[in-house]
């Protein structure tokens, strides 16, 4: 489409961006191309929390992205491993699961409010309302 700034003629300049829209919009439709803007681009990095990977250059043109150390959310579910570790899935369905041997006072209930900040040595700190504060990591 840009290329189609420098046609002097205002048929042909307007036959070229016609072309132009119906290649882009036939790429859409097919998937090779996907428009997002930058609430969707802030959704995935937020989703994305937990993971140890760089994001696309991509996830951030035209802006500075916000740097994310915290994510709060909610229980969807949480469950013990046979090991007695906890294993937590949150309402998005993000899967945590603990690696250290810390206890939390009970049973995290669905809709309890959690909060997961990063820590050292890629872990993080999951930390249940009111129920005590656990090191895990992401799983899915």
């Amino acid at each position: 489409m840009v290329d189609c700034r420098a046609i002097q003629d205002p048929t042909a300049r307007l036959a070229c961006y016609d072309s132009a829209a119906a290649a882009l919009d036939a790429a859409e439709a097919k998937g090779d191309v996907v428009v997002v803007d930058r609430q969707q681009m802030r959704e995935a990095r937020r989703a994305a929390f937990g993971f140890n990977f760089q994001m696309p250059s991509f996830m951030s043109r035209g802006e500075q992205p916000e740097e994310l150390d915290r994510i709060e959310s909610t229980i969807g579910s949480a469950r013990q491993d046979p090991h007695g570790k906890w294993i937590i899935k949150l309402a998005d369905g993000a899967l945590w699961k603990q690696i250290d041997s810390e206890k939390l006072r009970k049973k995290p209930p669905p809709g309890a409010k959690v909060e997961i900040r990063t820590a050292s040595l890629g872990s993080y700190f999951l930390k249940v309302e009111g129920l005590g504060v656990i090191r895990a990591k992401r799983e899915n």
